[in-house]
């Protein structure tokens, strides 16, 4: 098993784990949506060069793709010390399985924030933002951005160390919107001005939509 973790220091006494889920089969798109190009950077390329300055350690979690997508990373120039791979042999059972397997292997000591690789134009101050607002009396922090006068919650998610448990006592099966909701009380929104929180690559059309806009 391999393992792939970021970590950032945002205050003297605690630092933020990432988890990169990357494991769908990506059939919308025709091809893996980590390898689509951005520029000259694939789209994994891109997210890690946000996350790694914000993170202590990044767990990538992979499927069937695993070989592939670790030659790609072992290819690029991206310093990778602090990242590691994990591959989930369950991921035909959905996106949750994938998140628990990121979480497996965090340390359950630090706050985790989880970032999907469909979201590949999340702003560094996004994820400056949301560790900012860390606070003890909650579990789940997520960024709201205000479209037409509504306030729309997006992704990515950070989790308090105490949540961990809590996904981790779920099945494979479960569903993270689902168990977020049983903890609305324990959930803080901070407003952002990326709409990039709301956005999802997973057809061809929808890259070139976003990068147009």
């Amino acid at each position: 098993m391999y393992i792939v973790s970021i970590i950032l220091v945002v205050k003297e006494d605690f630092v933020i784990e990432s988890i990169l889920l990357t494991a769908g089969k990506s059939s919308r798109m025709g091809q893996d949506k980590a390898l689509l190009k951005i520029g000259e950077i694939s789209v994994i390329e891109r997210i890690l060069r946000e996350l790694i300055p914000v993170s202590e350690s990044i767990i990538i979690v992979f499927g069937e793709n695993y070989e592939l997508l670790k030659d790609h990373l072992l290819s690029s120039f991206l310093q990778l010390d602090n990242v590691h791979f994990a591959v989930n042999k369950k991921a035909h059972l959905g996106m949750f399985s994938s998140i628990r397997t990121g979480f497996i292997f965090v340390s359950g000591k630090n706050p985790v924030l989880l970032q999907m690789i469909d979201q590949p134009f999340i702003q560094k101050e996004t994820y400056e933002k949301l560790i900012e607002s860390f606070d003890d009396k909650y579990h789940i922090f997520q960024p709201v951005v205000k479209i037409d006068g509504k306030m729309k919650i997006g992704h990515p998610i950070l989790f308090s160390p105490d949540f961990i448990k809590k996904i981790l006592a779920e099945p494979d099966e479960g569903n993270l919107r689902d168990l977020i909701r049983k903890f609305d009380h324990k959930r803080k929104l901070r407003e952002v001005l990326d709409r990039a929180i709301l956005q999802n690559i997973n057809t061809p059309q929808d890259l070139e939509k976003i990068i147009k806009e």
